[in-house]
């Protein structure tokens, strides 16, 4: 009987340390359940976007190519998890979700920011420094990496750009009279964001109404204004183009300098071969969604003519005429930054720089 007990006891201890095995096991199993599968002990990193635009918009996509190169790059260490369309937050929300470090990706539109980013914001908004986004999102790649801008505008708000783009330049559409010179345009209502824009629309001698561009459409059918200046691409997603019947194209009205940054804890706390990953990424990405944009911005053009929309191109000449009206709007931006000890100047001449470079092919 007493070999019976034992036998018994034996067999409860090994059924209980059993037990013990089994579940530690699968207790490891679910902590490394991120593994990459390549290296045992190396897990996946994982990154939260958050993102203002629907997966289909063409600036999401340049960050999906974006997330998927890094991906490859990294052979699957890096992995993110987008949430588009404003389910994170707004876009006035944006950078405080990234600085916070409730996104550690987000989609940052800086000229909203002017206050915390006063040099990109600032220098994205003068005219005439580019004309297309291949020529002008390279040079705004360069000076967002580096100092002044890097450290006063990203790095003093706790993050760091990884994507930054020029946006395409603004034409004018207007629903009741074409305008060929500034002469047409004086006088006339013309929708504003506010801000330096307002300060550009009266450098044409025109009168700045803020309209958001959600009503844009309805304001331009009722005669409420008499036209807007925004970007083709802007213009057909909000389905203005079906109120407007003049293009004056040419007058290349900045459209501003924007992009997705990361998290600075974030990105200090990656390897170095990750960031180097993600630098590349950004590299290609933005070569690609220049493309995109410069390429719809084209078509877009000869679609409106398709459909009545009467489009008055500029001679060179007289897109330098529209330029120089706007001198006052960039000499008393940088007085601004240099009355804050800012080097607006300083940015803004690496900015023109950049673009002839190029330009040139360099």
């Amino acid at each position: 009987m007493r070999n019976i007990r034992n036998k018994k006891m034996v067999a409860v201890l090994l059924m209980m340390v059993f037990m013990v095995v089994a579940v530690t096991g699968c207790g490891e199993k679910t902590s490394n359940s991120t593994d990459t599968g390549q290296a045992g002990d190396e897990k996946v990193i994982t990154l939260k976007i958050a993102d203002i635009y629907p997966t289909t918009h063409y600036v999401s996509q340049g960050m999906q190519l974006w997330m998927k190169r890094t991906e490859e790059l990294t052979n699957g260490k890096v992995k993110f998890t987008l949430y588009p369309s404003e389910q994170l937050g707004k876009s006035s929300d944006m950078l405080s979700l990234l600085s916070s470090g409730v996104a550690d990706v987000a989609y940052v539109p800086f000229p909203y920011f002017a206050g915390q980013m006063p040099l990109i914001s600032g220098a994205g908004a003068i005219s005439g420094v580019w004309s297309n986004c291949k020529e002008g999102s390279p040079a705004v790649y360069q000076i967002c990496s580096q100092d002044p801008v890097l450290s006063n505008d990203f790095i003093k708000n706790g993050i760091r750009p990884v994507l930054p783009f020029a946006n395409q330049t603004f034409q004018l559409f207007t629903n009741k009279k074409e305008v060929k010179s500034m002469n047409d345009i004086k006088g006339l209502k013309i929708r504003s964001s506010g801000g330096v824009m307002d300060t550009i629309i009266k450098s044409f001698g025109a009168v700045p109404v803020q309209i958001p561009v959600g009503e844009l459409y309805e304001a331009m059918s009722r005669g409420t204004v008499d036209g807007t200046l925004i970007s083709a691409v802007a213009l057909h997603s909000n389905k203005i183009d079906e109120a407007a019947k003049y293009a004056t194209w040419g007058v290349d009205v900045s459209g501003g300098i924007f992009g997705y940054c990361i998290n600075e804890k974030v990105w200090q706390s990656l390897p170095a071969e990750v960031q180097e990953a993600m630098v590349k990424a950004g590299g290609e990405a933005l070569e690609s969604l220049a493309t995109t944009m410069d390429s719809d911005d084209a078509k877009l053009k000869e679609e409106y003519k398709q459909k009545g929309i009467k489009v008055y191109e500029l001679s060179a000449l007289e897109k330098e005429q529209w330029i120089k009206a706007q001198a006052a709007v960039k000499d008393n931006w940088i007085a601004d930054m240099k009355s804050k000890s800012l080097p607006g100047k300083d940015v803004l001449d690496k900015l023109y720089a950049g673009v002839e470079k190029v330009r040139a092919g360099k």
